[in-house]
């Protein structure tokens, strides 16, 4: 129903924000990895997910928890790099 809709899902991509001290935000909430991790988990199987995206201003660290993250999830890793994505994978 419409009461689930995410205001942080577009195109079937998450948009993660990165926060301060390695958190991450998304729907409004401020998390770790483990809490992302579950939140993600949760949302692909509600939402169809297929990709996750970390927007402006993340680190590298944060860059590789996504991709570990979408990896474990078999999703794909993004970045937003000004209007486009980029496609970001371990090797980055």
């Amino acid at each position: 129903g419409l009461a689930f809709a995410h205001s942080d899902v577009r195109d079937g991509k998450a948009m993660v924000a990165p926060a301060k001290s390695d958190r991450y935000s998304i729907d409004g909430s401020t998390m770790g990895k483990a809490e992302l991790f579950g939140y993600l988990s949760d949302l692909k199987d509600r939402e169809h997910l297929t990709g996750v995206v970390l927007k402006h201003g993340g680190s590298d660290d944060q860059r590789k928890v996504i991709v570990s993250i979408a990896k474990t999830l078999q999703l794909e890793a993004f970045e937003q790099d000004g209007g486009d994505l980029r496609a970001i994978d371990a090797a980055n």
